[in-house]
This record gives C-alpha cells, sequence and structure tokens, in this order.
C-alpha cells in the first residue's frame, strides 16, 4: 500500500494532528491503514544550489473551507514530507523497509483552491536548514530571519520594526532573511490601509504583495490614502544578501573552510562535508557571496581547478533537511542497492555518462550517495529455457549494472492515480559511482 505522512509543526487550530508521527494528512492511525486518507499530489526535488532548480509542490484535495481560510497562516512554517510503501501485497511489503524522509523544508507560499465542489490546499516550499532562527509576532508569518540573535556571517546586528497596524514589534536583520531561497523584503513602499506615510514590513512572498497585517505587497505606493497597484508591478527589488564569508587559509584544507563559511551563515542547519581532503591552496583565498547559488558554483569551480584531473566533477552540494550536503565524487555520502523489484522500467541515457533511474517511491537515496543496480532483472536455470526459443538480453538483464553517484533526485506522488509511474522517485546518475580510478593516490575524503 502506498504511503505517505505530511507533518506542519505550528499549524493553525484548523490543521489538527490526526495521524501517526504528527501528520496533519497522513495514511496511518494507530499503525493501521487509513482508506479514507486524502488525495495528495507532489512534486519534490532535493535542493542543488548549483544547478537549475524549481520549488517543490505539494496539494492536498478535500480540505475544509476553514482550512482554505487559514492557508495563509502555513507560510513560514516546517513541513515535513515522508513517503513509500507499506506491508501490503508481496511486492509493497518488500518496498516498505525503503520508505522514509522525502523532505524537510519550510513553505514559501501557500494557496486554497475552490472550483465547483472541489476545494483543496496548495503550497511551494524548499528545504528549511538554511534559516538561523524563527520567530515573528502579530499576524504575520513567521519567517525565517525573524526573531532574536545576532547576527553572522557578515550580519549586521537588528532593527525593531513597528508592526502594521497592531502596535508590536518585530526583530529583522539589516541584511535580511538568511534562507536559501533568497526572500527578499517588500521592495518600495508599504503602508497601511488609510496611512500616507510608508512602514517598513517584511514580506512573505515579495513578488505579488502580502495582505496579511491590512497592508498590500510590494511595490505598492500611496497617496492620499488610495493604493496606485495592487500587485505590485515594477522591477524586482534587491534580493536580501546571505554574506557568505569565504575564508581559505595557507593550507588550509577546502572543507574545513566551507564548514566555517556554511555554520556561521546557517547555525541552524550547519554542514555535513564529505570531499577529499587533498583541495588546498598554498596561499590565503577569500571572498564573499551574496547566496547559495554563487557560493556553491565558485566553490565548484575553485576545487576542479584545484584537482586539475579529468573526470573530477567537483565540489557539490545539495539540502532535502536542516543540514547542507556538501561532496564530491572522491567519496559517498552512503551506498544503497536497488533491487530488481524497484525499478519502473529500465534505466535509461539521458547525457554524457549520465543515466535515469525511476524506482518505486522511497526515502533512503538521496544527492551525494551512491547506488548500485543489479546485473540481471531475473536469473533463469537452464530447465526453464525453451529450447530453440531465442533468447532475449532485455527481457533478463538491466541496460546498466554496477555503481552510479546520485546527482539530482526528483519524486513525484499521486497518491490516488492506479498508474504505477504516479508513485516514484526519479534519481539522476553519474556512471562510475565514488571514487573513479583518475583521483591520485593519497587523496581520500574526509
Amino acid at each position: 500500500m502506498r504511503y505517505y505522512n505530511i507533518a506542519i509543526p505550528g499549524a493553525p487550530g484548523s490543521f489538527p494532528v490526526r495521524y501517526d508521527g504528527a501528520g496533519i494528512w497522513g495514511t496511518e492511525v494507530g499503525g493501521k491503514h487509513d482508506p479514507g486518507a486524502q488525495q495528495v499530489e507532489f512534486q519534490i526535488e532535493e535542493l542543488r544550489p548549483n544547478l537549475p532548480h524549481a520549488d517543490s509542490t505539494l496539494t492536498i484535495h478535500g480540505v475544509t473551507f476553514q482550512q482554505i481560510r487559514d492557508t495563509g497562516g502555513l507560510i513560514g512554517k516546517s513541513i515535513i514530507v515522508r513517503g513509500g510503501m507499506r506491508p501490503g501485497l508481496p511486492l509493497a511489503t518488500a518496498q516498505a523497509r525503503k520508505a522514509g524522509l522525502l523532505m524537510e523544508a519550510q513553505i514559501i507560499r501557500a494557496w486554497g483552491n475552490w472550483i465547483g465542489t472541489e476545494m483543496s490546499i496548495g503550497m511551494t516550499f524548499v528545504p528549511a536548514g538554511a534559516s538561523d532562527s524563527s520567530g515573528g509576532g502579530g499576524n504575520l508569518p513567521s519567517l525565517a530571519g525573524l526573531g532574536g540573535g545576532g547576527g553572522g556571517g557578515g550580519g549586521g546586528g537588528e532593527v525593531g520594526v513597528a508592526a502594521a497596524s497592531t502596535g508590536e514589534m518585530l526583530q529583522v536583520r539589516r541584511t535580511g532573511f538568511r534562507s536559501i531561497d533568497r526572500r527578499p523584503y517588500a521592495h518600495g513602499a508599504i503602508a497601511p490601509l488609510g496611512l500616507d506615510r510608508p512602514t517598513v514590513t517584511p514580506s512573505s512572498i515579495g513578488d505579488i504583495g502580502q495582505f496579511g497585517g491590512n497592508a498590500f505587497g510590494s511595490a505598492t505606493s500611496f497617496a492620499g490614502g488610495v493604493a496606485s497597484s495592487m500587485f505590485g508591478g515594477g522591477i524586482e527589488g534587491l534580493q536580501a544578501p546571505l554574506n557568505l564569508i569565504h575564508n581559505m587559509l595557507p593550507n588550509m584544507s577546502l572543507s574545513s573552510a566551507i564548514r566555517q563559511t556554511l555554520g556561521v551563515a546557517f547555525p541552524r542547519g550547519g554542514a555535513n562535508v564529505n570531499i577529499s581532503n587533498g583541495l588546498k591552496l598554498g596561499y590565503q583565498d577569500a571572498g564573499m557571496y551574496q547566496n547559495l547559488q554563487q557560493y556553491a558554483k565558485y566553490v565548484q569551480d575553485l576545487s576542479q581547478s584545484i584537482m586539475g584531473i579529468k573526470g573530477y566533477n567537483g565540489v557539490q552540494m545539495s539540502a532535502h533537511t536542516n543540514t547542507i550536503n556538501v561532496w564530491d565524487n572522491t567519496s559517498s555520502l552512503g551506498t544503497v542497492a536497488i533491487e530488481a523489484i524497484d525499478l519502473v522500467g529500465q534505466p535509461t541515457w539521458i547525457d554524457i555518462q549520465m543515466i535515469n533511474i525511476k524506482t518505486v517511491l522511497r526515502g533512503d537515496i538521496h544527492c551525494g550517495m551512491t547506488v548500485t543496480l543489479p546485473p540481471t532483472l531475473v536469473n533463469l536455470t537452464a530447465q526453464a529455457i525453451i529450447p530453440g526459443a531465442p533468447a532475449s538480453e532485455q527481457r533478463t538483464n538491466t541496460t546498466f549494472s554496477g555503481l552510479f553517484k546520485v546527482y539530482r533526485v526528483l519524486h513525484i506522488g499521486d497518491f490516488r492515480n492506479p498508474d504505477g509511474a504516479g508513485w516514484t522517485s526519479n534519481f539522476e546518475c553519474l556512471a562510475g559511482g565514488s571514487g573513479p580510478g583518475n583521483i591520485p593516490a593519497g587523496e581520500g575524503s574526509q
């Protein structure tokens, strides 16, 4: 049987916890399957800052009207999504041990839909580990970067701001939110309705405006108490910089420099660094980067320049929880065997040395890990072969076998879709796995 569990700690009261594992929506109550579990659809992609990336999305059908009304209260909250299979038919039972965490993230947008008699809630989210504090006050959402705590990694202290029409005080950072998705402050003048004097107000979205707290959104100006634009407009405002400070001293390993940089900028999440210890320089290398995308690209280029060998793809970064994983192809974050019964179709080439593997939905394989493919799909004895019948290698063998390094992960879920492809995990993998033969001797990992 298909399994999912979606938990949102601190959600409004209209979203009660009803399922095991503190789930608001799920498939198990008291360890037993719930045949009335709600229909969910999701597309969850692990964050790769140095690759094109779309926010993960989730839609829950069959919600209540009150939940639609309170959807805005989900923005800024953490969301934990687990999925996979549970014991049932033999193949499902074999897959059950591979279910697990798909993503721990922070909701950045949420909306309700009511079409005909169908009501649903949709949301987008990104891994949550890059925020160093959370909180907030009044009716404004709890967003990364609001609340107490000193600035770090090039931060710039705090300043008190009066929340619109609430009279409460918020503590916001001068340098903006510290979050992977780079949410900006509102662009342009923001003023409570009926007032001409602009007031600084944090915005949870930044591109289409905010309606909470009796305020219109970004790029909205006021004259005589009249808003000139309901949905913002104009050019996109400056993004709040993360101020990632990179300071790699002479003969200091790149892994230590990365731990220091990410640990200061993202103290709540931190970094799991597992790269070659041969990445060192004889001189100081320092710089400041505005976001994780810039820093990830620089670190990849720097590591390739230092290593200087064919087949080395450089240092990579990924995230699916509070921790940012940093890895390269000299080592692995773990090895998982993909069995023949896991596969949905044959693995296929998608690029030079890159293949796509589609399996039943699972939560035990993540970017930076190594997977193995079985050499055969079935084992036939001599008695099972029909004399004179032509042998089919494609029917009895996988297209590929051996070790492969996971570079991208995408989970697709459509809970009540009878097609097996509607409940799958998709992996883009580099042929060869960890430790290619052209890594110089003595340059291990740490």
